[in-house]
């Protein structure tokens, strides 16, 4: 996100953050997100939810077959990024420029028993 990074970490107390800043400095730090997911060809579509006011800030992760490559074999589409919300109005719509899937991707079993889920919002971009 330009000279900026957003962190999605779980927290030694089991919590799961949003840290949005540059280095070491958190400009923005929310908790408490809602998770939701969907399933595609190959995979799934998973995403966080993080509430401030009337902003929603939401990181997802997509892994899914695209297409054919030849007999048997897939393209497989691995991405993420950042979408905001105001109210129901996309102000930012980014995919990142390098992620780490392993934080809750597809494989959301990691994420604490704790997080809340929501249904997945086919209308977010």
């Amino acid at each position: 996100m330009g000279s900026k990074t957003v962190s999605v970490c779980r927290t030694e107390k089991g919590r799961v953050e949003y840290v949005y800043g540059a280095g070491d400095k958190g400009e923005l730090e929310l908790n408490s997100p809602l998770f939701s997911s969907a399933a595609c060809p190959g995979g799934g579509i998973s995403r966080l939810r993080f509430r401030n006011g009337n902003y929603s800030y939401i990181v997802y992760d997509v892994m899914c077959h695209s297409g054919g490559m030849g007999e048997n074999q897939r393209s497989k589409s691995d991405f993420a990024g950042l979408v905001v919300l105001n109210q129901s109005d996309v102000v930012f719509n980014k995919t990142c420029t390098s992620f780490e899937d392993e934080v809750f991707g597809v494989n959301s079993g990691i994420l604490p028993e704790s997080v809340e889920k929501e249904d997945f919002d086919y209308s977010i971009p």
